[in-house]
């Protein structure tokens, strides 16, 4: 493990045995962080019901990275926000089987849309767009001064939750990562806990999140 390897980890085994701090002589080269939650998870999953709130305004020069997929096919939008579905950024699905990612009013790309198949989606800050690591295409919009905050689980403007899995969201823009959330418990209740703010984000919908086991 690398040095910032090291630093940025939440949890340390030694064998089977989790440890709380390691040392190199009496040099301290790291130690456990207390964190709000009782265990880091696989994924979340909504039922159709469930989302969350980043409370982030897309704009010009952001982007994100997700890795997820839709369980039961909706004609939806998967993740994003801005001023509308087809004015801002995210995901969407189509009734044909494809996922669309939105940049500005671009559609950069689709690719095709399977049930309990996942990807990365990654869209850079200049508007380029990868998906399982293959570019994909680049936006020849800008986006607007977001009106709706980004959602997860949702597009903000059409507010109706996909049921799909997500194992982690990035969101920044060009002065760095703004949101890195992973999904954590507390006993059965799902989280996204965002490792920038050190803050949970909780379910904003009904019902509750299926829980992914423990990492």
């Amino acid at each position: 493990m690398i040095n910032t390897e090291l630093n940025n980890a939440s949890k340390v085994m030694l064998g089977t045995t989790e440890a709380s701090a390691i040392y190199i002589g009496s040099d301290l080269l790291w130690t456990k962080v207390s964190v709000p939650y009782d265990a880091e998870i696989e994924y979340l999953e909504s039922t159709g019901t469930q989302w969350i709130d980043t409370l982030i305004h897309p704009t010009t020069g952001y982007g994100f990275e997700l890795y997820g997929g839709f369980t039961r096919f909706e004609n939806n939008e998967f993740f994003g926000g801005g001023n509308s579905y087809d004015n801002g950024l995210g995901i969407c699905t189509h009734g044909q089987g494809t996922y669309g990612i939105i940049v500005g009013t671009t559609e950069v790309c689709t690719i095709t849309a399977t049930a309990n198949v996942m990807h990365k989606f990654r869209v850079n800050t200049d508007g380029t767009v990868y998906v399982d690591n293959t570019y994909e295409g680049v936006s020849s919009t800008a986006l607007p001064e977001g009106t709706y905050t980004m959602n997860i689980f949702r597009h903000s403007a059409t507010q109706i939750p996909l049921q799909e899995k997500i194992y982690y969201v990035k969101i920044y823009n060009s002065t760095g990562l703004l949101f890195d959330g992973i999904p954590v418990r507390i006993g059965t209740t799902g989280y996204m806990y965002d490792k920038i703010s050190n803050n949970l984000f909780e379910n904003v919908g009904t019902g509750t999140f299926i829980l992914g086991p423990d990492v």
